[in-house]
Formats: structure tokens, sequence, C-alpha cells
């Protein structure tokens, strides 16, 4: 299993059965969530989405991880991205933006 923090654009290569891990850093206390756009097609399932702390001691306004499981399932490729921001502004003043192409062979 891989744990990557993506950014930008970047793409990685899997074996059917492989899982990659994202890890999203956001703030939530100050609206700040990862939108992620999912176009994996068949070849990879994304399997959960969910929070972690951080680092302990952060308390109330701290910053969380997003943690999101993606399993390769048939040979193919696919991609998703995500945007960080707050939900209520638009798209383009959002602070933070990856796009993950993923091959699985």
């Amino acid at each position: 299993m891989r744990r990557i923090t993506p950014e930008g654009e970047l793409s990685i290569q899997l074996s059917v059965g492989e899982t990659v891990v994202l890890v999203l850093e956001e703030l939530p206390g100050a609206g700040f969530l990862w939108k992620l756009d999912d176009n994996l097609g068949t070849c990879a399932r994304l399997e959960s989405s969910t929070f972690e702390d951080a680092e302990a001691g952060d308390g109330i306004g701290g910053h969380s991880n997003r943690v999101v499981t993606i399993t390769a399932t048939t040979p193919g490729t696919g991609e998703i991205s995500g945007r960080r921001g707050q939900q209520w502004e638009p798209a383009e003043q959002s602070d933070r933006f990856f796009t993950l192409h993923i091959a699985v062979e």
C-alpha cells in the first residue's frame, strides 16, 4: 500500500489489487475542505474516504486529514482530481489542486 500526498498533476502505475492512500490536509474549522471528482472508470474503486487527526494537540480549529483509499481493480486508466477550498467560494479561489492519473496493469 502506497500513501501519498498529491499536489499538482501526477501519475502512478498500480497492479490489480494494489492500494493507494491519498492523504489530503483539511482545515474544517475554517471551511477548507476537499471536493473530489472521481473519474476512475472500471480500473480502480474508491474504497473509502475518512478523516483522521493530523497531529495531537491541534485542538478546536486545528487541521485534519481526509484519507482516501483507492484499490486497482482491472487493467486500464482513470483519474481522480480534487480541489481544496471553502465550498461556498468559486472553484478558482481554491488554494490547492491535484489530478492523479492512474494506470493499472
